[in-house]
């Protein structure tokens, strides 16, 4: 399904007990900010995951094959027969990947952001819901965005916000997801003070009844207690509301304009994140059939001038923090993402590489990482297929897991990753299929929000896991820390 691009910048706000029903036996847990601002004194850490749909080709980006691999029948590329990809060395000097001419011009945001390649999606699937949900909360089944999950020592129960009504699912089963366009959010803060349920006779004995009834620790007053909570908190989600009303929202589809929406949300205290698609009018990065394929370099010019529109208007953006006058960078407090739900195999079988469309590949995936926390300049992780025997992929680059499961060799896939050493794995030898797929030795796009909740001070224990049968603990990719 192609999202409706009139309304990606439409906002969905997770209220449900994610924030007016955000009470703990007289606890707020969703506490505005004021109270961990006035406690620590620190500065909140902020983050944005941007989408971009429908799946990405790292040829196109930061993930490229010289133009040997196009003339040997084995990549793709509708780019001039002149242009070449470069060979970009991180900054650490210890790894490096091919940046296609069209993403040339993000290579000046180096200075805030750095490149992780080789990420692996959703386990097991290859379909856009699957790891549309996987991408946004770690499961490919649905749930509560990821980094809601965590438990933010600071923020405790922060809430998250989805900018695209087409993210459907994501919350699947779950009865804390509520999408409100931006016009309803500001209609209801204009309502909401005055709400009849917090006056009157009627209204006060509907919050000492759900007083009462939330005394005990049985479900029923548990929820009841959620009630009183969300009942009695409603005068200050309104005035967070208006204070969002009388902010400049987003006038148009642009990136820059989005962002503004989004420090305006942090600055009410309203989320500390924000899952937010990144309107590309008209484009559709699904290129299964060739006529589509075709279009890729058109697309991508437009997708890297958007990409460097909100990356710029990041870097000189400046934020409000809640809870205070202080107004500083918004570099300096927010983090942020950019990737697509997964990668795109590098050609299609049985069909020739100059009229060939591409199909999705979860096995490798390129995520840009950035801001306050991160090292920037950075390369990061890597993917198999990359050399060449003479018209070949060469037999010692691929790892016999890799054969099993694509043995026509159409997809890249991330090489294993050391955490410890922070190198990638070279491709193992026959007998250590095992060890190949473990998704733990892999660069998860988990991996990356535990990194944001390394930064953030969040214990390990609270940190994303693996799905599966035996859920495993994944690592912070520790040298992205700053």
């Amino acid at each position: 399904m192609t999202p409706n691009r009139r309304v990606a910048l439409k906002a969905g706000i997770l209220l449900g007990s994610g924030m007016i029903l955000g009470r703990n036996k007289g606890a707020l847990l969703f506490p505005f900010f004021e109270p961990a601002l006035a406690q620590d004194r620190t500065i909140p850490h902020f983050h944005i995951q941007v989408y971009i749909g429908e799946g990405l080709a790292g040829q196109y980006l930061f993930d490229a094959r010289p133009r040997s691999f196009t003339a040997a029948g084995l990549v793709e590329n509708y780019l001039a027969d002149a242009a070449e990809p470069t060979l970009l060395k991180s900054a650490d000097g210890q790894s490096t990947c091919w940046v296609s001419p069209l993403a040339q011009p993000l290579l000046k945001h180096l200075d805030v952001m750095s490149i992780v390649n080789g990420v692996y999606m959703a386990e097991g699937f290859d379909g856009h819901e699957e790891n549309r949900r996987s991408l946004i909360s770690n499961n490919p089944f649905g749930g509560l965005p990821s980094l809601e999950v965590i438990d933010d020592p600071r923020h405790i129960k922060p809430l998250s916000l989805i900018l695209d009504q087409q993210i459907r699912d994501v919350s699947s089963g779950s009865d804390r997801m509520y999408r409100a366009p931006l016009a309803q959010l500001q209609q209801l803060s204009k309502g909401l003070p005055n709400s009849p349920v917090l006056s009157g006779v009627a209204g006060q004995l509907v919050m000492d009844r759900a007083r009462a009834n939330g005394a005990g620790s049985g479900l029923f007053s548990q929820g009841s207690d959620k009630i009183a909570s969300a009942l009695s908190a409603q005068g200050e989600l309104g005035k967070r509301l208006e204070v969002l009303a009388a902010q400049e929202a987003a006038q148009d589809e642009s990136a820059a304009s989005a962002l503004k929406l989004i420090r305006n949300l942090f600055a009410a205290g309203l989320a500390n994140q924000v899952v937010f698609q990144l309107p590309i009018p008209e484009a559709n990065f699904d290129t299964h059939a060739p006529t589509a394929a075709k279009e890729q370099p058109e697309l991508y010019k437009r997708l890297v001038n958007i990409i460097d529109e909100f990356l710029t208007e990041f870097k000189n953006a400046e934020v409000q923090l809640p809870g205070s006058n202080l107004t500083i960078p918004l570099r300096d407090c927010c983090s942020f993402t950019i990737s697509s739900e997964f990668g795109r195999t590098l050609r299609q079988r049985g069909r020739p590489i100059v009229d060939t469309g591409t199909d999705h590949n979860p096995q490798g995936n390129s995520v840009l990482v950035g801001g306050s926390g991160i090292r920037p300049g950075l390369v990061i992780g890597s993917t198999d297929l990359s050399i060449l025997d003479g018209s070949a992929f060469a037999s010692g680059s691929v790892s016999e897991f890799h054969r099993r499961i694509d043995p026509d060799l159409l997809k890249v896939m991330g090489l294993p990753y050391d955490f410890a050493s922070g190198a990638s794995i070279p491709a193992m030898p026959a007998g250590s299929g095992g060890l190949q797929g473990d998704v733990t030795m892999r660069i998860n796009f988990a991996n990356i929000l535990n990194t944001v909740a390394s930064i953030r001070g969040v214990p390990r224990s609270s940190w994303l896991r693996s799905g599966g049968a035996r859920p495993q603990e994944l690592s912070a990719i520790a040298k992205l820390k700053a």
